[in-house]
């Protein structure tokens, strides 16, 4: 849903200088993860969290090859891993890539 994800991305972009940094990617990046299709897994979330020593949300979709997102509530917009937790690069919440993976330091925890 790039096209739906793109008005939202430019809308972020306008307000995370002006509202609460972290409630509002969190907001934003819900709403870009749902409408493609990725709903949170608290389970995730809760690991991530307390093997990162900081709040994490992650969002999974099953399927043929499932993907996790993780919110980077630093600048905003996606971690994005493989199946096997590969880190495949930062991306926007309109799914553009804004940064090369990083698999040795971007880690997800499955348990």
């Amino acid at each position: 849903n790039k096209n739906l994800c793109l008005a939202l991305n430019e809308e972020f972009l306008r307000k995370r200088h002006t509202e609460n940094k972290i409630p509002l990617i969190i907001e934003y990046g819900t709403e870009a993860a749902l409408r493609n299709g990725f709903a949170e897994n608290t389970r995730l979330s809760a690991i991530n969290s307390k093997k990162q020593g900081n709040m994490r949300k992650v969002y999974s979709r099953a399927g043929k090859s499932p993907l996790y997102l993780s919110l980077d509530l630093e600048s905003g917009g996606f971690e994005v891993f493989d199946y096997s937790g590969v880190h495949l690069g930062q991306f926007s919440f309109s799914g553009i890539q804004v940064k090369l993976p990083e698999p040795k330091t971007h880690k997800i925890y499955f348990s």
